[in-house]
C-alpha cells in the first residue's frame, strides 16, 4: 500500500527519554487542499500531532487517518463534524422509519435539480440589486428610496429571511405575502387602506425582480403577477380590514376657490405663491419646495421643472403660461409680491406652517366649505389634496385631459378625478378659471 508520508504528513525523531522518540506532524496546507476543515474543534483533535515509539507505528498512524479521509469526497472532509453529526442522525432516524437513507439522498437531490444558486439565497440578499437597479435607472428620488427602505426595516422576522425555494405551492407564497403584509400594517400601527395598498405594490416590485433574478422554476414572473392582480388580491391573499379608506378625490366650488385664494392671497408669500402653484396649476406639495425662480422664464412665458425633481423621472416638465386660463395674472401677481432674486426657492417656510394656515382659513369658514354630499371639509384631513384636485378636475373639463395630464405629472387615478368633475352643479370649469387676482379686488 502506498504511503502518504511526505505528501500529507511527515515523521521527525526527538531525544525523548520516556522512549516516544517519533513524532508525526500533519502538513496543514496539503490537509486544508484535501478539504479538511481544521478550524472545526473535533477535526482539530483528530489531526493533531502525536507521538509513538517506532517510526512504523508513526507511519502506520499518519497513513491510516489519510486513508480515511479520502474514503469521502471533499466536500464531505470539509464539513464541521457537528453537521456531520446532525446528517448521521437524520439517517437513523430514517432508517428507524424503513426509509432508505440514501433513497432519500437521490429523491432530493431530483427534486432540487434545476434550482440555481440564486432561489437558495434569501429574498433579502437581492435588496442591494434591487435598490441598485431603481436608482440607476432613475426610478426613484432619495425620498422615495427612503420609503422603500422602510419595508427592509426590523427584517429578523421578515418573510425575506426565505428564498424562494420556501415556497414549493402557491398557498404556501400566498400566505407568506399576507402574513408580511398584516406584519407591516400592524408594526407600524399602519390603519390606512392607501398604506397597504403601496405596500402591495412594493412587494409585486420587488418580488417580480427576484423572480426574473432567480430563475426560480416555481415561483416565476407569471406566479406573482397572478398573485399581485386585482382578481388574486381579493380571492388568494388575506389581507386586514377595517381600514380607512383613501380620501376620494373632491373639488372646491368656483364660490369655495374665490374665499380660500383671496384669504391665502393677503396673508401674501410664501402662502399665495404655495395656493396658486396648488389651487392654479395642480402642482405636488412636496415638490415644491424645491422650484426656485429661475425655472420660471418670463421672456419666454413658460415653466420648466427639470427631470431631476419631476415624479417619472422621464423629462423635464415644461407648460406654458397660455396653457392655464389666467395662471398669467396669478404668477406675475404673487411674483410682484415676492420680489425675488432668480435663485431664490419659492417656499421660504416649513410645510406644517403653511398647511397650518390653509386649515384655519377652511375651518374658519365651515359652513361655506361643504362638500356635495353634506359632509364638511376637514381642514386637516383635505387640506394637502382638496387643491391638487381642484386644478385637475376643472382642468380635464376646460384644457383637456392630456395637457392636464402633463402639468401635473398624473396618468393614473383618472376615472377618480373624473367622477369629481361631474360632481356639484353642473359644468362649472369657467367659472373656476375666471378667478383672477383683480375679480377678487387685490390689485
Amino acid at each position: 500500500m502506498a504511503t502518504h508520508l511526505g505528501k500529507y504528513f511527515s515523521i521527525t525523531r526527538l531525544d525523548d527519554r520516556k522512549g516516544k522518540r517519533w513524532r508525526v506532524r500533519f502538513m496543514k496546507k496539503p490537509l486544508k487542499a484535501m478539504g479538511v476543515n481544521l478550524q472545526d474543534k473535533t477535526a482539530k483533535e483528530i489531526w493533531k500531532n502525536e507521538r509513538f515509539v517506532s517510526k512504523r507505528d508513526a507511519e502506520k498512524h499518519g497513513n491510516a487517518l489519510v486513508d480515511q479521509a479520502l474514503r469521502v469526497n471533499k466536500g464531505a472532509r470539509g464539513l464541521p463534524q457537528k453537521e456531520k453529526d446532525k446528517i448521521l442522525e437524520l439517517a437513523a432516524h430514517l432508517k428507524e422509519h424503513h426509509i432508505d437513507p440514501l433513497k432519500a439522498l437521490q429523491i432530493g437531490s431530483e427534486h432540487l435539480e434545476g434550482r440555481s444558486y440564486d432561489s437558495l439565497k434569501k429574498l433579502k440578499e437581492f435588496w442591494k440589486s434591487y435598490k441598485a437597479s431603481r436608482v440607476r435607472n432613475r426610478k426613484w428620488s432619495p425620498r422615495v428610496q427612503r420609503q422603500k427602505e422602510k419595508f427592509f426595516e426590523n427584517t429578523e422576522k421578515h418573510f425575506l429571511q426565505h428564498s424562494l425555494s420556501a415556497f414549493r405551492t402557491r398557498k404556501r407564497l400566498a400566505t407568506a405575502i399576507s402574513e408580511e403584509v398584516s406584519r407591516f400594517m400592524k408594526e407600524g400601527n399602519r390603519n390606512s387602506e392607501n398604506t397597504q395598498k403601496k405596500h402591495i405594490s412594493n412587494l409585486a416590485s420587488f418580488l417580480t425582480y427576484v423572480t426574473h433574478a432567480a430563475e426560480d422554476p416555481f415561483v416565476t414572473p407569471k406566479l406573482i403577477k397572478e398573485l399581485f392582480s386585482e382578481e388574486g388580491r381579493l380571492s388568494v391573499l388575506k389581507l386586514p380590514e377595517g381600514l380607512e379608506a383613501e380620501q376620494a378625490n373632491k373639488k372646491l366650488t368656483p364660490e369655495m376657490a374665490r374665499v380660500f385664494a383671496k384669504e391665502m392671497a393677503q396673508l401674501g408669500p410664501p402662502f399665495s405663491t404655495f395656493m396658486v402653484l396648488k389651487l392654479f396649476a395642480g402642482q405636488r406639495t412636496l415638490n415644491l419646495w424645491h422650484w426656485k425662480w429661475e425655472w420660471i422664464d418670463w421672456s419666454e412665458r413658460k415653466i420648466n421643472i427639470p427631470l431631476k425633481f419631476t415624479k417619472n423621472k422621464q423629462s423635464d416638465v415644461e407648460f406654458g403660461f397660455k396653457e392655464i386660463p389666467c395662471f398669467s395674472e396669478w404668477i406675475e401677481f404673487v411674483f410682484k409680491q415676492t420680489n425675488p432674486n432668480p435663485k431664490d426657492k419659492l417656499m421660504t417656510h416649513t410645510q406644517p406652517w403653511i398647511t397650518g394656515n390653509q386649515t384655519r382659513i377652511l375651518n374658519k369658514h365651515s359652513e361655506i366649505f361643504t362638500f356635495a354630499d353634506g359632509k364638511k371639509i376637514n381642514g386637516s384631513k383635505h387640506v394637502r389634496n382638496i387643491l391638487r384636485n381642484s386644478f385637475i378636475s376643472y382642468g380635464i373639463e376646460e384644457i383637456g385631459i392630456a395637457t392636464t395630464m402633463r402639468i401635473v405629472e398624473d396618468r393614473h387615478n383618472l376615472n377618480s378625478y373624473l367622477s369629481a368633475t361631474t360632481s356639484g352643479s353642473g359644468n362649472n370649469a369657467k367659472e373656476f378659471y375666471q378667478i383672477t387676482p383683480q375679480s377678487l379686488g387685490l390689485e
